[in-house]
């Protein structure tokens, strides 16, 4: 026997002819094999050994299925938990970071904004036409279809066949950045009673607007006709009004 079994069974085989012999290295369960009838042999310390032949496995005090059981469970267990622990505390700190990092940017954004960038930011969402091209769309300007708040409105189609009102404003000697920076006001308006802004023109001495074109005319023709009843009459005064309103908040 070698130094590192654990013990042995051994079996007489009369169809072999002689002892079968089987070395344990290992001992993993402590349990015997019923239809197996030759005998084991444990290697055991010598000191405090008592040998009792009719001690029967199964009444054993030592039950080596249940404490193995017990040692893998309790060792898996703790793996997972602390897996569990480390995983939550990764998920945590990075949650934590990210909302740091969050609040960090908003406050160093909101600090350092520059309203001149922003109004360039806005100007970028309007088209700027070169003024020749809206006395094309308009044919020199001949289809007026409204005057008044500083200028003639005229019928034009764009270049994308797009039909728009253009405002001529008054030549006033107002700057372009001024021009811009009411552009830029009017561009920050959204309302569903009041007309979209297209593009604009600051070329030289000319100042224009490009707006969306309102296919039933002027308003002012039509309250001086007869074509609308009080009822319309009401709800224009009222969506009117509250243009007005958001303008005035």
């Amino acid at each position: 026997m070698t130094c590192s079994c654990k013990g042995f069974q051994f079996v007489f085989k009369a169809d072999y002819g002689g002892y079968l012999c089987y070395p344990k290295y290992e001992l993993f369960n402590g349990q015997l094999t019923p239809n197996f009838e030759g005998d084991l042999y444990l290697r055991v310390p010598k000191v405090g050994f008592v040998y009792n032949k009719t001690l029967d496995a199964a009444e054993s005090w030592l039950n080596c299925t249940a404490e193995l059981s017990r040692t893998v469970r309790g060792t898996y267990e703790n793996k997972t938990l602390k897996l569990l622990l480390w995983f939550t505390t990764a998920v945590g700190g990075l949650v934590v970071t990210c909302i740091f990092l969050a609040f960090f940017t908003l406050f160093m954004t909101s600090k350092n904004s520059d309203p001149v960038a922003e109004g360039h930011l806005l100007m970028s969402r309007f088209k700027r036409f070169k003024f020749s091209e809206l006395k094309k769309a308009t044919r020199g300007f001949v289809e007026v279809i409204g005057r008044g708040g500083g200028g003639v409105v005229s019928k034009g189609i764009l270049p994308d066949k797009r039909v728009a009102a253009i405002k001529r404003l008054d030549e006033d000697n107002q700057g372009e950045a001024e021009f811009l920076t009411e552009v830029n006001t009017i561009g920050r308006l959204y309302h569903m009673n009041l007309i979209d802004i297209w593009g604009y023109c600051a070329e030289g001495k000319h100042r224009l607007l490009v707006y969306e074109y309102m296919e039933h005319g002027s308003l002012a023709e039509k309250l001086t006709s007869n074509e609308l009843d009080w009822k319309k009459r009401f709800d224009i005064a009222v969506g009117t009004a509250k243009g007005l309103a958001y303008l005035h908040e």
